[in-house]
């Protein structure tokens, strides 16, 4: 006898707003950065996993045991997902999200059976309101009404998301984008959010990404800031990336060559002026670049990448 419902989280944060909430099913929590690092084909394998947790090891630092335990552990339920009457996936605007988002849902695609209604809840721009709104802005009370509210996700779509992940896969933003009118109805956030992760490539002009070049313009306008204040200051302008402070400070150390630091103030030196005003190129194959980043950069003239 099938279960009733399987609710997949974007995270942790939502997961906690979650529990105070009376909804009824099973959880599945997306304890993963899929914006960064290695991915393949097949999904939330063995093979997949081990792939993960070295990488996870090898940039963040992070034991692999600790990392099976936190990340693949909690997608076991995804395994079981034809088990399930109704899946609801809880996800937001950003660029994090929508990855996990994008990935999860290409499982989904390649394992779904029929009689499974999928539910898609995903908050962004909130027009009343005039501003960007992601789960943790609503009461647990509040979640009920976006349960009721959700976007059913259906085969068509399903077969969208199989296409956006192959062409993702193959790093063909061309063919992406080529799809954006077909991904606005269901999926209105995710072109946008991909065409974030096409600005992480190094930079033709002088070969730092989108994020990159803006810390550095950062700390040009404020010589001697210390580097939590910059980590802060992307947090809050750089929103629509969606990535944590972990990974800001992870920049900042491999920023650190074009920085003159003393204690915690962080200057920028005559390298990081001469790069940031296009007047060096520094290639420097970041772990951190989408995969495979080693023979593309980004054309911020053309908005395309270039090998």
């Amino acid at each position: 006898m099938k279960q009733t419902t399987l609710h997949i989280l974007n995270g942790d944060s939502t997961a906690e707003i979650f529990k105070q909430t009376a909804i009824e099913g099973d959880i599945c929590v997306c304890r993963e950065v899929l914006c960064d690092g290695p991915l393949s084909k097949k999904l939330f394998d063995r093979p997949f996993w081990e792939m993960r947790s070295n990488f996870f090891q090898d940039y963040f630092e992070v034991d692999a045991l600790e990392y099976v335990a936190k990340s693949s552990e909690t997608f076991k339920n995804l395994h079981h997902i034809n088990d399930y009457q109704q899946v609801y996936l809880w996800f937001e605007y950003d660029l994090f999200c929508q990855m996990n988002m994008l990935a999860v849902l290409a499982f989904i695609a390649e394992n779904l059976k029929e009689g499974v209604s999928l539910q898609l809840i995903c908050t962004g721009y909130d027009e009343s309101e005039n501003k960007w709104k992601t789960l943790s802005d609503f009461s647990p009370k509040a979640y009920s009404k976006l349960m009721s509210n959700s976007l059913e996700i259906s085969m068509a779509d399903l077969q969208l998301i199989s296409r956006v992940w192959k062409y993702y896969l193959a790093q063909d933003y061309k063919a992406i984008f080529n799809l954006e009118n077909e991904c606005k109805l269901s999926f209105p956030y995710l072109i946008p959010a991909l065409k974030l992760q096409m600005k992480r490539y190094p930079s033709v002009v002088n070969g730092l990404s989108e994020l990159e070049n803006s810390m550095l313009t950062f700390v040009q306008k404020h010589n001697g800031i210390p580097d939590r204040k910059i980590v802060r200051e992307m947090l809050l302008t750089k929103d629509q990336y969606g990535l944590g402070d972990l990974q800001y400070f992870n920049y900042m150390d491999k920023l650190a060559v074009f920085f003159d630091q003393k204690d915690e103030e962080v200057s920028l030196n005559e390298l990081g002026l001469k790069v940031l005003n296009g007047e060096k190129f520094i290639f420097d194959k970041m772990k951190d670049y989408p995969f495979p980043a080693d023979d593309y950069s980004y054309n911020p003239m053309t908005e395309t990448l270039d090998k």
